[in-house]
């Protein structure tokens, strides 16, 4: 026995308005990992020393998680040197070194302010490079989720009234 079409269009929209529901679970927060070059130079040291600002990226810190600095300060000729990276606050210092590579973690709302690197008076020529990684969260594909459930709860909503109206309008 043939199903009528208005029991066709009954199912067919209860199953798309569940599996539309079903849908709003499975859309999370997507945490998208993101950079930016903070300094990259090999730079002759002064008899001053040498210091730079840091810029933070711009981003929102209740968006952000595990913001870190990474990089490294390398001696490329002369003596050794020391260095630090710091807002006030010392984050990271090295003395009489020749080289130190690092990755620490920062606070995003303490990297809204810049950082200094700085460092102290010695006759050499260092490499330095720094960079910023974080992970920022991205609404595109939690939007994107939602909207697709939206889309498949109306149409299964348009698919059952249809099939009502089919269902009144057959019997007459």
């Amino acid at each position: 026995m043939a199903m009528s079409i208005p029991k066709v269009l009954a199912i067919i929209g209860v199953l798309v308005l569940l599996i539309g529901v079903l849908t709003i679970p499975i859309t999370r927060e997507v945490w998208e990992t993101k950079s930016k070059l903070l300094e990259s130079e090999t730079v002759e040291l002064s008899p001053f020393g040498y210091e730079r600002i840091l810029t933070a990226p711009y981003f929102e810190p209740e968006n952000v998680r595990n913001v870190r600095i990474i990089g490294y300060v390398r001696k490329v000729s002369g003596e050794d040197f020391t260095f630090e990276i710091t807002d006030g606050r010392v984050y990271l210092r090295a003395e009489n070194v020749s080289e130190k590579e690092f990755n620490f973690p920062i606070d995003p709302e303490e990297f809204e302010e810049s950082l200094w690197l700085r460092i102290e008076p010695a006759k050499s020529k260092v490499s330095v490079y720094v960079r910023a990684v974080w992970e920022e969260r991205s609404y595109f594909y939690s939007i994107g989720g939602i909207f697709l459930a939206a889309f498949l709860i109306l149409l299964g909503v348009i698919l059952i009234i249809a099939s009502i109206i089919a269902h009144i309008a057959r019997g007459r």
